[in-house]
């Protein structure tokens, strides 16, 4: 599935630059960021009948807190105020996905995938993704310490794999059924003994009686929900972003 989400980000960096007396500069710097990127993906239930009336299987949340790079930076000063910059370097971001497993609200012969679905439990799974940052920018001094600087940073975080293990082969319960088979007949004792008050107006009460004799059989369904199948899913990330701040120089 294809994730989109936009999220605001404050971050501290450090760096270091030298400037050689040809205007061209190169420095190292190292970040941290603050982020709140979120998404979710819902799964519909593999039943059609109950996927039509939109109940699920499972939702999926995504969810990127933090976010950590070193890059190395060559720019140019075009003046001694303003310079442009390119950078690139590794980066790191941290996500916690989340799978919330339904499971039908009931179960029987007549109805064995239930009426509707609820979340039956969930897992959560968090990795640090790693990548490469790309980047370009510039920034402009206000004063020999204070300068103001903005960038464009594409990141390219590779494949990274979220094991749920606990995930079910779908939202179907465990039910059971019941058949009763006659067999033969055979004679019971009367209801109540000989001479008692009710003898003398229902006689049949007072006699032994022939009646059938049932065999039942129990039939036990598993459902797909305690089918524990596990699932793993492989997905990647790119991450855009423009930022605006403050530099001061020590």
């Amino acid at each position: 599935a294809n994730e989109h989400a936009t999220s605001g980000l404050y971050s501290i960096h450090a760096g270091y630059n030298h400037q050689f007396p040809n205007r061209w500069v190169v420095g190292l710097e190292v970040e941290a960021a603050r982020t709140w990127l979120r998404a979710e993906d819902k799964v519909a239930s593999i039943n059609p009948g109950m996927a039509a009336r939109r109940w699920l299987e499972n939702t999926t949340q995504y969810d990127v807190d933090w976010t950590a790079g070193l890059y190395g930076r060559l720019g140019y000063a075009f003046s001694d105020r303003f310079m442009a910059f390119g950078l690139a370097g590794l980066a790191l971001a941290h996500e916690t996905q989340g799978r919330d497993q339904y499971r039908a609200d009931s179960a029987d012969r007549w109805n064995p995938d239930g009426s509707e679905t609820g979340v039956f439990f969930v897992e959560r799974v968090d990795r640090v993704r790693k990548g490469i940052t790309l980047g370009l920018g510039s920034e402009y001094a206000l004063s020999d310490r204070w300068s103001i600087r903005a960038d464009y940073r594409y990141t390219r975080f590779g494949a990274t794999d979220f094991t749920f293990g606990n995930a079910r082969a779908g939202t179907g319960r465990d039910y059971s059924v019941t058949t009763a088979t006659q067999i033969g007949t055979d004679w019971f004792p009367a209801p109540f003994p000989p001479g008692s008050d009710i003898c003398s107006l229902i006689p049949d009460l007072c006699v032994p009686y022939e009646g059938p004799v049932y065999r039942y059989d129990t039939v036990n369904y598993t459902g797909t929900s305690s089918v524990i199948e596990g699932r793993r899913a492989s997905n990647d990330m790119d991450q855009h972003a423009l930022r605006v701040g403050l530099s001061y120089r020590f």
